[in-house]
């Protein structure tokens, strides 16, 4: 009789439904690139330099354009080329095509090794280069001659660029310094300051005052990064 009840006793208790485990949590978020580096350029106009930062995509470069300071910001949907001594500059609107370069991923400056190798350029030499041992990577055409500097160990990060342009039998040559990556650097460093003055332009406002000349008086230094690559 014992042996029945206790039976019935476990078969009209309900069974408890095990809690469904956690959802496991999503890894974290891979930190955004970061790069810093310095380049001198030395051509037949003199020479000039430039301090480079970059965060993902976004980017900001500070040159000296003729004696006038010149700050290209580059974030989101905007270029912007901006005179610090005045105060003043001009924002557009990127391409279609630089917005979809975004993705990507690739250092928004400096790409002259990847550049290079993936056209298919050959290694000619060895070179030193302040203690460091740098492989030499030349590619060259009817237009120009290009040589690329690169690490020995293999870190697509330019060191110098040297083009020969064959039609005006000029050599520019840029010097890469200063290599940091991985700065803690706030988003805002890519926006400009608020006291500026900005002419907003449309992409398509920007191409139909260019047409009829320079816009502006500053130049767009980094093609690239308004129209796209092709």
């Amino acid at each position: 009789m014992k042996r029945l009840l206790l039976l019935a006793l476990v078969v009209a208790t309900p069974a408890f439904a095990q809690e469904p485990a956690a959802p496991p949590e999503p890894p974290p978020a891979a930190p955004v690139p970061t790069w810093y580096a310095q380049a001198l350029t030395s051509s037949m106009v003199g020479p000039t330099m430039t301090f480079y930062w970059s965060k993902g995509r976004s980017m900001r470069a500070f040159t000296v354009v003729q004696g006038r300071p010149v700050l290209t910001l580059v974030h989101g949907e905007w270029y912007y080329v901006i005179d610090q001594l005045a105060g003043t500059g001009l924002a557009v609107q990127r391409s279609t095509r630089a917005i979809a370069d975004d993705a990507k991923g690739q250092r928004p400056f400096a790409w002259e090794a990847d550049l290079i190798l993936a056209q298919g350029a050959e290694r000619v030499r060895t070179e030193d280069l302040g203690g460091m041992k740098a492989q030499v990577y030349r590619l060259t055409d009817r237009v120009s001659r290009r040589e690329v500097w690169i690490p020995e160990s293999g870190e697509r990060i330019p060191l110098v660029v040297e083009v020969f342009d064959r039609g005006l039998k000029q050599t520019r040559r840029t010097q890469y310094a200063g290599w940091r990556r991985d700065l803690q650097i706030p988003d805002d460093y890519f926006r400009p300051d608020p006291r500026v003055t900005l002419e907003r332009l449309s992409y398509d406002e920007y191409l139909t005052r260019s047409a009829q000349g320079p816009v502006g008086e500053l130049p767009v230094l980094y093609g690239s990064m308004l129209h796209g690559t092709r």
